[in-house]
């Protein structure tokens, strides 16, 4: 806990920051040495991190959006759509008389965006009704058919086709038929037909439905009679009927249900119903069951009212009876309240709102956040990440409303409320309401000048209602004027003074503060100036590379890197110093709602460096020219900014994504980055007034490597200059190739807290088998949290899969048997198949 303690007091450094700016010439890197693998900056991998609802890479959102839209197809006319009949042939034969037109040795004719291809036919020039034989394409703006013969109505788009094949809708059904009647544009008629979302290339339907007779209308319904399934040329299922939309657009309809067992639950089974209320509006209620702890259903209803205001929502009700008082695998070890309810609720609802300016011109916008449940536990058993993760220490609700008054005012309100999954609720504040003000103006009394000299004077003024049940509740209000006179000297450094007044009143109306604890005074307050001064500088050098040395190679790796090469880097040193300074001012008898309520006496000085190897990435016919500098200064390039929050440094695990900048007619990449800052406190290391905090705090050591599309490493630590130990460690690395095997690892230490590795593996053992596999391993107590691995069989040509494989969880303790079965096109059925709980003793 001493190590802890001591790790804060970098993060809780002065509340005043200087922001400061500073570039200093190329030559003058010279002096300084270069850090070509020192690496990073807390940032996010070019390679995503271990996520535990995603075994493979190629099962993320994001990757099957890519897949859809690189499935469809563009089915247009080849000509422009007239209202004239055209007829083409190699050989045309006019029969006036009969007002026909036919022609032989290949024949187009078109009109109104309908297009018809054939070896040979005959048209009416009058009806517009025709023949055609041999070789037939049929494209209109609905889509594309090809047959062996058939008629035609050019004007209508009616037509009877022979052996005729088409597709639904892009990248839907592939439909074969013996007849196929076009009835209009959107209805068909089919005799002996098949239907198959997949179509190997050698002809080959790893599954089809094949129907005597089949209507299809479409963005509509398929109803097909004496239907039978195929599965790789074998008869699995037959039904005098069957039904199946035949959409782009939303439809409403049952979604593919989930079925299974776990070790405690016992059977499981989840049937989704989609409901489309109108074009911006839709429901999913999902009823569910585990036949040994509960049953109960969701309700998700998302709504669009514009591009810039929308809700979504999802509402649980679960009835636990079935479970009587079992736990059912859930370890309450160091729970406030581990009381289950019988009758479960939970859910959340999220709300973004604008004003459309074409019908209120007001700045205003509305903001809502909210997650709950009627009990701690629900987030571990009913597991739903948009409610709460399922290893969530606490759920957060907001609701805010902000806009701008009398033109130059920033005006918020805000309510926050905390609801506390581990810890007991009565403690937690929750600040029901916030208001806010603030303000910032620019003044210039030396006009513009060559230092850059001018004053910001801002002010900012809150005022919340603190709510809770033990530890007093009550309003504080708070103002803060603050000046500051940035500057700057040439290129070479830039600056800032500032000071800023703390005035913090306390109207309390709970002065309790639990049994044996002096009561507070109802009415309290105190002033705290603050003063702070910053430096910042920034010094780089460019260095051409050569074609054939090993720093291009390593950045080339793999089939992606092949388009662009490194063809000069750059290397930055951006150090800084701040001050800050608060008097001791008797801050006594107050209550402790957030840190805005202590600031203790100090005089602390902040400093650090950042040093990046950036590089310009061009395209290889390009790496003959003339490479000028890599660009006209450091402003071009991204640089650590030192007015950003220093409170969130050093406690990311997240590893953030490679930076491309474009510049000119090539690309610059962040290859590596190193940051490494500490404070030291000099009234801490004089007066030794807290003996849970140090003079120095804990040194700040932030760190990536990203040279490729294929690797990403990184680290976030906190290192005690005193213990000469690590007090928090956080380590991130991502590796892939063009094989597609992959490796996504993190690893996380606190001390006191958790000691634990993450990861994703992923194998391509051949083209059609792939292993998978995830798990979260407890260093400290030896055991695994959760793993789960898969073996996944793809057919040759991509039209199903099969997943099998193995599930573990340690709280709530689950382990199964995984089973999911995905046809291309249809969706997947997934089966878990529960074993005996591990610990019985745990599952009481």
């Amino acid at each position: 806990m001493d190590r802890l303690k001591k790790s804060k007091n970098f993060a809780q450094m002065g509340t005043l920051r200087s922001t400061v700016k500073v570039i200093i010439p190329p030559p003058v890197a010279l002096l300084l040495p270069f850090f070509v693998f020192g690496s990073v900056k807390v940032a996010e991998a070019q390679l995503p991190p271990p996520n535990r609802l995603e075994v493979f890479l190629g099962d993320s959102q994001v990757q099957r959006d890519a897949n859809q839209a690189q499935a469809q197809k563009s089915l247009k006319p080849a000509e422009k759509p007239t209202d004239t009949l055209d007829f083409q042939a190699e050989h045309i034969e006019v029969r006036k008389e009969e007002k026909k037109i036919s022609g032989t040795g290949g024949i187009v004719m078109s009109q109104r965006g309908v297009q018809v291809q054939a070896d040979a036919g005959t048209v009416n020039t009058e009806t517009k009704d025709g023949e055609v034989s041999g070789n037939v394409v049929m494209s209109t703006s609905e889509g594309l058919i090809t047959a062996q013969s058939g008629t035609v109505n050019l004007d209508n788009e009616t037509a009877d086709f022979k052996d005729a094949q088409f597709t639904i809708e892009p990248g839907g059904y592939e439909m074969t038929a013996g007849r196929a009647l076009k009835l209009s544009e959107f209805e068909f008629e089919l005799d002996d037909s098949s239907a198959t979302t997949c179509q190997c290339e050698d002809g080959a339907k790893p599954w089809e439905l094949l129907s005597d007779r089949c209507h299809i209308t479409k963005e509509g319904y398929a109803h097909t009679y004496g239907t039978t399934v195929k599965f790789e040329g074998l008869p699995i299922f037959y039904s005098p009927w069957l039904a199946f939309p035949v959409k782009t657009e939303r439809a409403s309809g049952l979604l593919t249900p989930t079925s299974g067992g776990t070790s405690q639950d016992g059977f499981r089974w989840r049937q989704p119903l989609f409901l489309v209320l109108d074009d911006s509006t839709d429901l999913t209620i999902t009823p569910f069951i585990d036949t040994s702890s509960r049953m109960g259903s969701s309700a998700g209803f998302r709504t669009k009212f514009s591009s810039q205001s929308d809700i979504d929502t999802r509402l649980y009700y679960s009835d636990e009876s079935r479970r009587g008082s079992s736990l059912r695998g859930v370890d309450v070890t160091g729970m406030s309240d581990p009381t289950i309810d019988t009758h479960r609720f939970g859910g959340y609802y999220k709300q973004n709102w604008a004003p459309d300016p074409k019908d209120l011109d007001i700045p205003i916008q509305f903001v809502a956040d909210g997650h709950f449940t009627s009990d701690n536990l629900m987030v571990r058993e009913i597991q739903d990440p948009d409610v709460g993760l399922f290893n969530s220490q606490f759920l957060s609700s907001v609701a805010v409303v902000r806009g701008i008054a009398f033109s130059e005012i920033n005006a918020e309100a805000r309510t926050e409320y905390t609801q506390m999954l581990q810890t007991p609720q009565e403690a937690q504040p929750q600040r029901l309401p916030e208001l806010s003000l603030s303000n910032s103006q620019t003044f210039r009394p030396f006009g513009f000048n060559p230092y850059g000299v001018k004053i910001v004077a801002s002010g900012a003024a809150t005022a919340t209602n603190f709510d809770r049940d033990i530890g007093g509740a009550g309003w504080r209000y708070i103002t803060r004027p603050k000046v500051a006179v940035p500057f700057h000297l040439s290129n070479y450094v830039s600056g800032q003074f500032a000071a800023e007044l703390s005035q913090i009143n306390y109207q309390l109306n709970d002065t309790f503060m639990g049994e044996g604890i002096q009561e507070l005074d109802s009415s309290n307050s105190f002033t705290v100036p603050i003063v702070g001064f910053g430096l910042k500088t920034g010094i780089e050098r460019a260095y051409q590379i050569e074609e054939d040395s090993w720093l291009p190679q390593l950045v080339a790796l793999g089939a992606t890197g092949n388009d662009l090469r490194l063809t000069k880097i750059k290397h930055t040193i951006e150090p800084f110093v701040n001050y800050t300074y608060v008097p001791d001012v008797t801050q006594s008898d107050l209550p402790q709602f957030d840190q805005n309520d202590s600031n203790r006496h100090r005089s602390v000085y902040s400093y650090g460096f950042t040093t990046r190897l950036m590089g310009r990435m061009q395209r290889p016919y390009e790496r003959s020219r003339t490479v000028g500098e890599l660009s006209p200064s450091a402003e071009t390039l991204p640089m650590f900014d030192l007015s950003s929050s220093t409170m969130q440094f050093g406690r990311s695990s997240i590893i953030s994504p490679i930076r491309n900048v474009a510049v000119r007619d090539g690309q610059i990449r962040e290859l590596a980055s190193l940051s490494i800052r500490q404070t030291f406190d000099y009234v801490e290391e004089s007066r030794d007034k807290d003996p849970l905090l140090n003079g120095f705090s804990d040194f700040g050591i932030g760190a990536t490597l990203s040279p490729s599309q294929y690797l990403t490493t990184g680290i976030v630590s906190n290192y005690s200059g005193y213990d000469n130990d690590f007090t928090s460690f956080s380590y991130l690395l991502g590796m892939k190739d063009d094989r597609e095997d992959a490796i996504r690892l993190r690893y996380q230490f606190q001390e006191g807290s958790h000691d634990q590795l993450e990861g994703n593996f992923e194998a391509k053992v051949s083209e059609q088998l792939r292993l998978g596999y995830y798990g979260r391993y407890d260093l400290r107590e030896s055991e695994f949290f959760e793993n789960r691995g898969l073996l996944r069989f793809i057919n040759a040509c991509k039209c199903w899969s099969l997943d099998l494989g193995f599930g573990n969880q340690l709280n709530p303790d689950n382990r199964q048997l995984l089973l999911t079965f995905t046809f291309s096109g249809l969706g997947d059925i997934t089966q878990a198949v529960g074993l005996a709980p591990r610990n019985n003793q745990v599952a009481q």
